[in-house]
């Protein structure tokens, strides 16, 4: 049986609903904006970790899995270099992104990326283009997850 990620989406308002109403007093009923705002965090968290966190980690610091990751090479080096690393997005020079640079960064696979597009070139970058793998509401949803985990200068 698939499982359409709509039906995902579904579950997980479902959940942070029961899970919000869970936490609060019995006779106490929560805003709708506060019970959509908690949905909303726990759907972007979950685009994060399925295409982020493998590379920036769970705590958006630049410490992914990948980063320990040994090469294939058998000589004990590891996968990812120091000019390949990703970045740490709780960083004062992301926090001081706009949104929308953010955005760009995330469709075109970072700085590199966003830099090939701009003079029509392809990229080279080691991160995705992940305007070609999400669609264009997950990729702002995905800022919207970032800002409201590290905030913005």
């Amino acid at each position: 049986m698939k499982i359409m990620r709509s039906q995902i989406r579904s579950f997980l308002s479902i959940t942070a609903l029961v899970a919000a109403s869970n936490s609060i007093a019995q006779n106490d009923l929560l805003p709708l904006e506060e019970a959509e705002a908690y949905s909303g965090i726990t759907e972007s968290r979950l685009i994060f970790r399925e295409n982020c966190a493998v590379c920036h980690g769970e705590n958006l610091d630049g410490r992914g899995p990948i980063t320990i990751l040994d090469s294939a090479r058998g000589d004990g080096s590891k996968a990812l270099n120091k000019g390949s690393m990703p970045v740490d997005l709780t960083s004062d020079r992301v926090t001081s992104l706009s949104d929308g640079e953010v955005f760009g960064y995330i469709t075109w696979g970072g700085r590199p990326g966003l830099a090939a597009a701009a003079r029509g070139k392809d990229s080279s970058a080691i991160m995705p283009q992940f305007g070609r793998l999400l669609t264009e509401q997950e990729r702002w949803d995905l800022v919207w997850y970032m800002r409201q985990e590290i905030g913005a200068k």
